[in-house]
């Protein structure tokens, strides 16, 4: 059985990931394929202790990680109606792209697909790329859509 991994900064410009999985799932069946949409919130905690933010961490990563578990469910009845597709949020004890490419070993997934934002330049220097990254981590082949590609629903 085929496992599609669908990546999301819940970005507009990750979009284009959800049409080419659904696409690639529809063609498969949902006898030969499963579809998992997994978004990674960024741990926050250092930054509030480095900031020294006198707040509640917890309670605003439960926060963003309930909302971005909605952001999924959305996503999953648009994108793929009548589809049976799990949705994931993890908060990352580690950089994103190795959360991502751990999640995908764990959980057995065969291609992992994900867009990229098409930062270059002085951005990409400083923010680098989790594509790339998981692009070099990754056991599995990645579909790596590129910025701007836009796919009707």
């Amino acid at each position: 059985m085929r496992h599609l991994l669908v990546t999301t900064d819940l970005s507009e410009a990750s979009t284009a990931a959800f049409s080419v999985a659904r696409e690639q799932a529809q063609a498969l069946g949902s006898q030969e394929c499963r579809v998992t949409l997994l978004h990674v919130c960024e741990d926050i905690t250092a930054a509030t202790f480095h900031y020294g933010l006198g707040t509640d961490v917890q309670n605003i990563l439960h926060d963003l990680e309930s909302s971005a578990q909605q952001e999924l469910d959305k996503i999953r009845d648009r994108f793929f109606s009548g589809m049976p597709v799990m949705t994931t949020v993890i908060r990352a004890h580690k950089p994103v792209a190795r959360e991502i490419v751990d999640f995908a070993h764990t959980h057995h997934v065969t291609t992992i697909i994900l867009s990229s934002h098409g930062r270059s330049g002085f951005d990409h220097f400083l923010n680098g790329s989790v594509a790339e990254r998981i692009l070099r981590l990754s056991e599995c082949p990645v579909l790596v859509l590129p910025a701007g590609r836009r796919i009707s629903t």
